[in-house]
């Protein structure tokens, strides 16, 4: 019984620690995060410690980097003014229109090779890895240089445009950036500086890709033997920067589908870049997978996510008010299947879905339940028919759970009323923990109000709760258990099977207060609507 005992201990501070514990960052680097935030439920947390995620979108992750003063310059190049304006639009962009989850500055002197080893090889390519299907940005402008076909990042400590010594080697930027492709499903890097664009390797054609689909890419803002340029009339930061912000205002998007891939990005770049610099600044766009990728990043085109206020992809709670932006995904996506053009539409129609749209999610199941367009997957179509069924789902559910199993005590039975509004939970418990059987003596009964969060995954209704509690126990016990103290911090965890109005699972719980701490782990059934 002890280790029983010591087991439900033991899941105890995991549950917690899950929902809690965030990546550790050494304090010399926190000063550089802009915006840092967790809207994860527990159920999304436990789900992201063990690789899994029970939703179809991840987070979005940024690192914006910037060099706009180089004080050992001489006077005509020691202020580069643009740059500093270019890391103000991305991070503005980013923040209020993108809604990114984390977002990283380097400027000037702190962008170094310690930071950035930092960030993309340890913090960034670690903590994607917890966030499945999640992408990453990153983006850079100010000065480079060129020397036998290698490109180079100036530091801020650079003497001159020729500064060698104190420069980035553009190739050790890419085998850092190549860490955090392997563990982000979409990877995107945008680069403004002269000779920017021997950071490719290898060219990207016009194929369709559909932006579910894993993928990383580049677009630099030249050539490898190009200058990158400011021109004041069209804005005060670089022309690549400016047309970047101005095209995700949505006139980039060439299908008006509401989403505008690198792809678009790059091909409105390049004819707009080199419209108003007279050829002389040629945008490049690369495929920087090692494999090729089959899908690419993507933003939200401006107009149409501002029109629609469907700014929210993360929190799944938050999808359930769909508008114009997940309409239109839903027209081109019907028009594409009419056309023949299933991989299009399959790809339209999961971005509607993801917005909330029951209609598409509707198209996606019949589509895979039929095969139309498809190869037939009932387990796919399964998927869609949950997600229809959780859209449609009251924002309040009550049942009553009732379980019975093994404790530190021997035997453990309990009952539990639970009230489900949102992801939040409210129960009233009632448990019985005796050393026989048939739980007349020898024992004790312990009553709780509890408060928890609740999730549903793909195939499991999942909670996790704590309160407080009062233990009586019996007056003939014998044993020196519960003689400390009558009150305690109940907890409770359970896992049922999605299934409507009756349900089977576990439900562990227990009793934490120094002596008079137990645990219970019992088989039990689920009577009532489960969200």
């Amino acid at each position: 019984m002890n280790n029983l005992r010591f087991s439900m201990f033991t899941f105890l501070i995991l549950s917690i620690s899950l929902s809690l514990n965030a990546q550790k960052v050494p304090s010399k680097f926190k000063q550089y995060f802009k915006k840092n935030i967790d809207k994860r439920s527990f159920g999304e947390k436990f789900s992201n410690k063990l690789g899994r995620s029970t939703l179809d979108a991840g987070r979005s992750f940024a690192l914006v980097c910037g060099i706009s003063d180089y004080p050992k310059m001489n006077s005509s190049n020691k202020e580069l003014k643009p740059a500093a304006e270019d890391v103000k639009m991305i991070v503005s962009y980013l923040k209020n229109i993108e809604q990114f989850d984390e977002i990283v500055v380097l400027e000037d002197s702190h962008v170094t090779h310690e930071n950035l080893e930092y960030f993309i090889r340890d913090y960034f390519a670690k903590r994607i890895k917890r966030f499945p299907k999640s992408r990453f940005l990153f983006t850079y402008s100010g000065h480079g240089m060129t020397q036998n076909a290698q490109g180079f990042l100036l530091k801020s400590s650079a003497r001159n445009l020729n500064d060698k010594e104190n420069s980035i080697n553009l190739s050790v930027l890419k085998l850092y950036i190549n860490d955090v492709i392997t563990s982000a499903h979409h990877t995107l890097v945008l680069l403004n500086s002269c000779y920017s664009g021997s950071f490719l390797k290898r060219s990207f054609g016009e194929n369709i890709l559909i932006p579910k689909n894993p993928g990383a890419h580049a677009i630099t803002a030249g050539g490898s033997a190009e200058l990158s340029w400011h021109y004041p009339e069209l804005g005060k930061g670089s022309v690549f920067f400016e047309k970047t912000i101005a095209g995700l205002e949505g006139v980039a998007d060439n299908n008006l589908n509401g989403i505008i891939t690198s792809f678009e990005l790059a091909s409105y770049l390049r004819n707009e870049i080199q419209s108003s610099t007279d050829q002389d600044q040629n945008p490049h766009f690369g495929d920087i997978s090692s494999n090729g990728s089959s899908g690419e990043f993507f933003f939200f085109n401006k107009n149409l996510l501002q029109e629609s206020k469907s700014k929210e992809i993360i929190d799944d709670d938050k999808r359930k008010s769909f508008g114009n932006l997940a309409q239109n995904l839903l027209i081109q996506g019907t028009s594409k299947k009419k056309e023949g053009d299933f991989e299009s539409a399959v790809g339209l129609l999961k971005l509607s879905a993801d917005l909330g749209h029951p209609e598409a999610m509707k198209m996606l199941k019949e589509m895979y339940s039929s095969g139309d367009g498809v190869f037939k997957d009932l387990e796919e179509a399964e998927l869609w028919d949950n997600k229809i069924k959780k859209y449609n789902l009251p924002p309040r559910a009550l049942w009553f759970t009732l379980g019975a199993g093994l404790s530190t005590q021997k035997w453990a039975g309990v009952g539990e009323l639970s009230l489900q509004k949102g992801p939040n939970l409210y129960s009233a418990r009632a448990g019985r923990l005796s050393s026989d059987i048939d739980f007349n003596q020898n024992g004790f009964w312990e009553y709780g109000l509890l408060y928890g969060r609740a999730t549903q995954s793909r195939f499991a209704h999942l909670s996790f709760s704590v309160g407080p509690s009062y233990i009586v126990k019996d007056t003939d016990i014998e044993t020196s258990f519960l003689d400390s103290s009558n009150i305690g911090i109940a907890w409770g965890f359970q896992a049922f099977l999605n299934r409507s109005y009756l349900s089977l699972g576990i439900y562990a719980y227990g009793n934490v207060l120094g002596d008079s701490s137990y645990g219970a782990l019992t088989f039990a059934i689920q009577i009532g609507k489960l969200r």
